[in-house]
């Protein structure tokens, strides 16, 4: 796997190297993901993708799933690892639709609810945020941080009693967490 993984490295600083922005055209991406499906099997590419987010390099690993997603699109690993890159981009609404077609998808994966509410939140779209915490929540109520974030939006809702509930519950699960503390 490193071997293919330095392979493609070499590849991307070859044709990505001249761009700084976001603005790649439609032509070049074309480009590069032709570069990238040639021989490569798709949940390498994906994995890849996971790599160059976590090493610094999120628009390498957005391409490289955007074109995995381009061969298999209904394919709900992929797309949560394009809305994590997202998230790191800062992409705000596109990683919101991206985790609705994984929550549409997978309704019972909690993570991908977890960071469809975060997305939203950055975005301001606070009452489905909270709505989506919820959810996340329910399916894996043992998130000390889902429920402090769902408090502190239930708060903004002015849903205090609520919020109370939700802030009380995750100090009960992580007691030494000093921003559940201060919030409850």
């Amino acid at each position: 796997f490193l071997k293919t993984a330095t392979h493609w490295i070499e590849c991307y600083r070859s044709y990505l190297g001249m761009i700084t922005d976001w603005s790649v055209t439609p032509p070049m991406r074309q480009a590069l993901k032709s570069v990238l499906i040639d021989g490569a099997h798709l949940d390498q590419l994906v994995a890849f993708a996971g790599f160059c987010a976590r090493t610094g390099t999120p628009l390498e690993g957005r391409v490289a799933c955007e074109a995995a997603l381009r061969l298999d699109p209904r394919n709900p690993f992929y797309l949560y690892r394009l809305g994590t890159i997202l998230l790191r981009l800062r992409v705000w609404r596109n990683a919101s639709s991206t985790f609705k077609r994984v929550t549409h998808l997978r309704p019972g994966w909690t993570s991908a609810w977890y960071r469809l509410a975060r997305s939203l939140a950055r975005q301001g779209d606070i009452r489905n945020s909270a709505k989506a915490f919820q959810t996340a929540v329910a399916l894996g109520s043992n998130n000390a941080f889902a429920r402090y974030q769902l408090g502190e939006l239930l708060r903004l809702e002015n849903r205090i009693d609520e919020a109370s509930g939700e802030l009380r519950e995750a100090t009960r699960l992580a007691p030494s967490d000093p921003d559940a503390w201060y919030a409850y």
